[in-house]
């Protein structure tokens, strides 16, 4: 009797530069896939298809899932979460940086936008979540994240703004539900890296120290 031939989808999930594209290379016997050390060098997702005698699978790398790290995202996402049990109308997210924490994003490379000399607010992206995740990848996780917990990323919108009076990065949050409406806010000191704030590394402090403490105060 002639075997069944079998094909079938495989996806490879996984947090930033946890080696996800170097697996599908190596599964695939080529380099299909670019391989960096620099985390969300996969800004889209990336199919390869692997045929063997008797099966065809077609697997699908993709961009690394953010984690909520700082006492904002926490908060935030555990309220969309509970919003979600219900119905949500609408989700915002509206950042707002210094022009050169946004530098050199795909998206303005794409379209040959210059934010060098800026002297006022400009408003540089205006769309969904899932476009904003792959033209900023290093500036926006947040809003994946933010688009997972609550109605997806093709419903949760998001504007970006390069602002050249800001010394701080901002984000706010609007949420419109069935069960409440709030919004929240924060503004990050920038470190180093003007495309993230230092709050990033102390809460990565924070949730080390959470994990010997005797006394755990909050999620």
């Amino acid at each position: 009797m002639k075997k069944k031939h079998r094909a079938g989808f495989v996806v490879i999930l996984g947090r930033p530069n946890a080696g996800k594209s170097t697996l599908l290379n190596a599964l695939l016997g080529t380099k299909l896939a670019i391989v960096a050390s620099k985390p969300q060098t996969t800004r889209t997702s990336i199919q390869g298809v692997l045929t063997l005698p008797e099966a065809q699978m077609i697997f699908l790398d993709t961009p690394g899932i953010h984690k909520s790290d700082t006492l904002l995202n926490r908060r935030m996402m555990d309220a969309v979460r509970a919003a979600a049990e219900g119905t949500i109308r609408s989700v915002t997210m509206i950042t707002r940086k210094p022009p050169n924490g946004l530098e050199g994003a795909p998206y303005l490379v794409e379209r040959g936008i210059s934010l060098k000399g800026l002297n006022a607010p400009r408003k540089v992206f205006d769309g969904t979540a899932r476009e904003g995740a792959r033209g900023f990848p290093a500036n926006v996780n947040v809003a994946a994240a933010l688009s997972l917990a609550g109605i997806g990323p093709d419903r949760t919108r998001l504007e970006i703004w390069a602002d050249p009076a800001l010394e701080r990065n901002t984000h706010r949050i609007e949420v419109d539900a069935d069960t409440a409406r709030f919004a929240m806010s924060i503004e990050n000191v920038p470190s180093e890296n003007p495309r993230t704030g230092r709050i990033v590394a102390l809460s990565t402090v924070a949730a080390l120290r959470g994990l010997v403490a005797e006394l755990k105060v909050g999620t």
